[in-house]
């Protein structure tokens, strides 16, 4: 609806110059309506036919009649289209969303806006528009229209995409299109995304192969999130692409943005106040753990690449979030980012001059993690001493787009961080040109790698090459660190009171060739990585011992301080070496039974189309679930990661009948019997 509005009509003569004031528009929408779905409120309603508008979300516990009361219920706002998935629509066709109200598109001429609920209770909404032409606001309520004459009865939940589109590919890979939609609020189930309103988040899953259960690769590339380019990393598994877009065209490095930034404005002020908020990573890792406990995947083998600046966000997903993550392999990607003086990022985070805390907190101390030190790899590695994945990646000496990563010592940071991992550099500039190593000679067999298995992290190896002091003119002009080294996966025993891996010397491989220096024996540290269950008490005493051929090479004992555990100097060689831990005086069977005050009780709770199962847990956990047919045929079987605190299991769209469904932790076991019949 439009209202005219004459502010001044007249003619001025004035030193022979005419002027005219013109008249301004004012707006509002009609067709209010909303509906709830899995802790969300979705507000759809008829826009006017304008521009340039901006669309104002406010809600109240009592039914909104009057402008008085929008002062101070204000939520969000959205823009001209919010209807219309406008990434999709410029990367393809024009594209409308699809809600859960419908199976059909929105219509061109309707309005969206997305509420995360943030607690239980009963709310009214209404919808004003702003005039971008003359920032006025129309504060008018007509009852029904813009303003819902309902409420709606809200309670939190846990936020589920929505299914945007499906397709088999010419290749026979199955795409999923979804949409994740967030808000400017940060509830208990999901964290804000941005700091507007609601916006819908484009993400696409590649089914590739026939096989079930497989691993999960995360190709981070930001051009995209539809297109297949880049998926073709395994036969049978799942591709995840994200997206990293901004409505006014940019992106966020996969990091996100200071609180004061305005995503739908090109031109910005340089932030010099306020926190830097991680939307992309918070984004990041809903995503990654709706995938690993809804898609029938492996959630042990999820596995993170990417190039150049999208490496960087693979690499600091990984620090953020790192026990949702097997192994990452980043190549030509920088170790640091940091704005130069004029550099309009320095709207996006903060004046480079200055070092405004993020919104990450140190695990160590709890303070906030200031934001060049959060997008410095080394600090990261520094600060998680405990869950970095495997990490490995290629760098050139001759890249002068991210820059040769020894100029910032990364190769002696990973030494003294003891993260481990396999870094291999050579002459290669950013695009790959004048590579030394082939793509299968870095590339890591990722499905070796499991979330819940554990590795030896090698740091100060004796026969690594030498990267240089920083100039890419000093030191080999190729090489790696760790890449002589690996061990026997199927070797490692990881108790409660015991501990043993194999470890060995490989040939290297440059250019397809077994490089000119290969090695019987070396000596390096080691720091043993993601124990499952070998998990010593402070005070405790380890022995520890090295065997080759049937001898004992080295042994030793130590008090355990806490903190990861390091052997140093071990001898390793191409022959093998058995290295043993072992805790004196231990008989430890299940270590965390007796931190549990009261038992772990699964909820069955009946939702439109099936159940979910609800559990609030003192800790991270994983968990097994079955839901079996009354022939006790497995029907449905996932592997689950679950956090700390209230976690919702939803199981739906089975066939009519009943069901078992069994869901089993590593501290709790139940069963229920759930009722489809229709």
């Amino acid at each position: 609806m439009k209202t005219f509005k004459k502010l001044l009509a007249g003619l001025c003569l004035a030193c022979g110059t005419l002027s005219y004031a013109y008249p301004a528009f004012s707006y509002t929408v009609s067709n209010l309506s909303a509906s709830y779905k899995s802790g969300q409120v979705f507000l759809i309603w008829k826009n006017p036919k304008a521009n340039n508008l901006k669309y104002n979300v406010y809600r109240s516990t009592k039914k909104i009649t009057s402008p008085d009361q929008l002062s101070s219920n204000y939520l969000g706002n959205v823009r001209d289209n919010s209807g219309q998935n406008i990434r999709k629509s410029d990367a393809q066709k024009s594209y409308n969303f699809i809600t859960p109200a419908s199976s059909d598109p929105l219509s061109n001429d309707e309005g969206l806006y997305v509420i995360t609920c943030t607690d239980e209770d009963d709310y009214f909404y209404a919808v004003t528009v702003v005039n971008l032409n003359n920032d006025s606001e129309d504060k008018t309520i007509d009852l029904g229209e813009n303003s819902l004459s309902g409420s709606i009865a809200e309670s939190v939940g846990f936020p589920q995409p929505v299914l945007q589109n499906s397709e088999t590919l010419t290749d026979g890979v199955i795409q999923y299109e979804y949409v994740q939609w967030g808000n400017n609020q940060d509830t208990k189930n999901c964290p804000a995304f941005n700091n507007a309103g609601s916006y819908g988040y484009n993400f696409s899953l590649f089914d590739r192969g026939k096989s079930k259960n497989g691993p999960l690769y995360v190709y981070f590339k930001d051009n995209n999130p539809f297109s297949e380019e880049g998926t073709d990393l395994c036969d049978n598994c799942t591709v995840l692409k994200m997206d990293d877009w901004l409505p006014n065209g940019g992106n966020t490095y996969w990091v996100g943005y200071n609180e004061n930034y305005d995503i739908y404005s090109e031109t910005n002020p340089v932030a010099k106040k306020g926190t830097v908020k991680t939307y992309s990573q918070a984004r990041v890792k809903k995503t990654l753990q709706w995938v690993r406990n809804h898609w029938a995947i492996d959630s042990n083998k999820v596995y993170l690449t990417g190039n150049s600046h999208n490496g960087f966000g693979a690499l600091l997903t990984s620090v953020v979030s790192p026990k949702q993550v097997a192994a990452i392999y980043v190549t030509s990607t920088p170790i640091l980012v940091k704005t130069v003086d004029g550099d309009i990022r320095e709207q996006m985070w903060c004046d480079n001059s200055l070092n405004l805390p993020s919104d990450v907190t140190d695990p160590n101390t709890g303070a906030a993690i200031l934001i060049w030190d959060l997008m410095d790899s080394r600090h990261m590695y520094n600060v998680d001493k405990n869950d970095i994945p495997f990490n490995s990646g290629v760098n050139g000496k001759n890249d002068v787009t991210a820059g040769w990563v020894q100029k910032f010592h990364w190769y002696d940071s990973l030494n003294a961080t003891r993260q481990g991992g396999v870094w291999y550099w050579d002459q290669r500039v950013h695009g790959g040109g004048g590579a030394q190593f082939t793509d299968a000679e870095t590339t890591p067999d990722y499905e070796r790698y499991r979330i819940n298995r554990s590795y030896p992290a090698f740091a100060y190896c004796s026969i690594n090459e030498d990267p240089g002091t920083g100039d890419p003119n000093d030191g080999d002009d190729y090489g790696a660190i760790n890449g002589y080294l690996d061990w026997d996966d199927a070797s490692i025993e990881d108790e409660a009171c015991n501990y043993s891996i194999t470890c060995f010397i490989k040939d290297l491989y440059v250019g397809g060739s077994p490089d000119k220096n290969q090695y019987s024996s070396c000596t390096s540290d080691i720091t043993f990585r993601r124990e499952q269950n070998f998990k010593p008490e402070e005070g405790d005493k380890i022995t520890w011992s090295v065997i080759n051929s049937g001898t004992q090479i080295q042994n030793g004992s130590f008090t355990y301080n806490g903190g990861p555990i390091t052997l140093y100097g071990v001898k390793i060689y191409k022959s093998k070496s058995e290295i043993s831990l072992k805790i004196s005086k231990c008989s430890r069977t299940q270590k965390f039974e007796a931190q549990l005050s009261d038992p772990i009780k699964v909820n069955v709770v009946p939702i439109p189309g099936g159940y979910e199962m609800v559990l609030n847990l003192p800790f991270d956990d994983h968990a097994d679930m079955k839901i079996l047919d009354m022939s006790g045929k497995v029907v449905i079987e996932q592997h689950l990661d679950l956090a700390k605190g209230l976690n919702s299991i939803p199981v739906q769209s089975l066939n009519n009948g009943f069901y078992i469904a069994m869901l089993q932790g590593s501290h709790f076991r139940q069963s229920a019997k759930l009722d489809f019949l229709k």
